[in-house]
């Protein structure tokens, strides 16, 4: 299994916090304005899963499959022609500072591999910055 991974970023929030607003998959429909337009129309959750599109896939849908409460959350895709899943990890800085770092897991080829490192990895850094806009530029 390939892991890729974003730079970790220090949120102005304790692990509770951004926990808190993570784990609440419904609620993170609020947050499509610091998306780019194109992706946002796209967007749609529920309790417990993420739809959107993935060109050229089509439409991906995550689901959650573990909670760790405060230190992680798994995202599993369901409708994919890819095996992979979504990790957010936390590690507590201070009391009102913590640590994100997001990863894929993916089965991928070597062939497969070369072809999506770098959107896997642009993914995930606009999802890092997406946490940066929401715990570090914007009170909420």
């Amino acid at each position: 299994m390939e892991k890729f991974e974003s730079k970790p970023r220090i949120l102005q929030a304790s692990c509770e916090e951004v926990y808190a607003k993570l784990s609440n998959i419904k609620a993170l429909e609020q947050y499509k304005q610091f998306m780019p337009a194109d992706k946002a129309q796209s967007f749609t959750a529920d309790e417990d899963s993420i739809t959107f599109e993935m060109p050229p896939v089509g439409s991906v849908k995550l689901q959650v499959t573990e909670r760790v409460p405060n230190t992680s959350l798994r995202l599993d895709a369901v409708n994919s022609p890819l095996a992979f899943f979504l990790m957010f990890e936390l590690k507590p800085l201070s009391e009102a500072q913590c640590e994100a770092k997001l990863s894929v897991h993916a089965e991928l080829n070597f062939f497969l591999k070369g072809m999506v490192q770098g959107p896997i990895n642009q993914a995930l850094e606009k999802l890092s910055d997406l946490l940066d806009k929401v715990f570090n530029q914007h009170a909420l």
